[in-house]
């Protein structure tokens, strides 16, 4: 039987350093076995381990090349789905913080929360997330881009998650310093094996909101002193 640490002490010295790690760590430990199990086009799929870093890698790098920087908010509008795990992961993993809405949300809400969040992306679920936010575009003056999950991008602010892959996955292979590659000239330890950037993690990388008005919002953040703040992680 293996001997489980009991003191607290040991328990804190030993845990990760954040949750990006931890999930490195899984993922490190089991490559191939099975992460998550989802319905999709009228079945169940599945996506192992490695998978599920390699799609949170371009993500990541995705939200990076768009400007995202340490400790900022990047907002998900969305219903429970694989692809909100794989967003919030990928926020974690870029040093950003999440701020959620939920799908219910009224419009003028929604404004609130990202304005007073300052959220630079969105990840929207449909046209229909993506309409709540474009109809305030004026007021959203931190936003630069929003990710629909389901529906096609605008060729402007509004782009396809898939879209946001590829462009992360672009900077990825990117190896000119010249290139123009954001996620790359902005970090070069991005791009190292797994691991996470020294240094003092952000203040916070998650922001829980757990009611809104166009008055106040309650929600809960996540700080340093608690480990639950991620590093920026550094994809290999």
């Amino acid at each position: 039987m293996t001997d489980v640490a009991t003191d607290p002490a040991e328990l804190v010295k030993e845990r990760p350093a954040s949750v990006g790690r931890m999930f490195l760590d899984r993922v490190d430990a089991t490559p191939t076995r099975e992460a998550f199990r989802f319905p999709a086009d009228g079945e169940w799929k599945s996506l192992t381990w490695q998978q599920t870093k390699d799609r949170v890698w371009a993500i990541s790098a995705g939200l990076l090349a768009l400007g995202v920087e340490a400790e900022q908010r990047v907002a998900i509008a969305s219903s429970t789905r694989i692809e909100w795990v794989l967003a919030d992961l990928a926020i974690m993993c870029a040093g950003a913080a999440t701020t959620t809405i939920y799908p219910s949300t009224a419009p003028d809400d929604v404004v609130y929360i990202l304005t007073d969040s300052g959220s630079r992306v969105v990840f929207a679920e449909d046209a229909t997330q993506v309409a709540k936010v474009l109809e305030h575009a004026d007021q959203l003056r931190d936003l630069v881009s929003v990710v629909v999950f389901d529906g096609e991008g605008d060729g402007d602010r509004v782009i396809t998650l898939g879209e946001l892959e590829e462009r992360g996955r672009s900077c990825a292979l990117t190896t000119s310093s010249t290139s123009g590659c954001r996620c790359r000239t902005r970090s070069a330890r991005f791009w190292r094996p797994p691991s996470c950037a020294s240094g003092s993690p952000p203040r916070s990388t998650a922001i829980w909101t757990g009611s809104s008005t166009t008055s106040g919002s309650s929600g809960r953040h996540s700080w340093p002193g608690r480990r639950a703040s991620s590093r920026r992680c550094a994809p290999g």
